[in-house]
């Protein structure tokens, strides 16, 4: 089974370690993107604070059962 990953990553606001996470797992690659979609416009309307984030791309992964 495969499940889809939205990274965040917030560039130099947060030390190296914190720099790039997890934001939410998806068991379809359209639910993945419209987060994706959904997390950059938030982004956007609060760009001069701590929320300032680029959700950088999307991971799949395969889950062993």
């Amino acid at each position: 089974m495969k499940v889809y990953a939205v990274l965040c990553n917030n560039e130099e606001i947060w030390p190296e370690n914190y720099r790039e996470w997890i934001d939410s797992i998806h068991k379809t690659r359209d639910g993945a993107e419209r987060r994706m979609e959904e997390l950059n416009k938030l982004y956007g309307e609060h760009t001069d604070s701590d929320w300032n984030c680029n959700t950088d791309y999307i991971v799949e992964y395969e889950l062993m059962e």
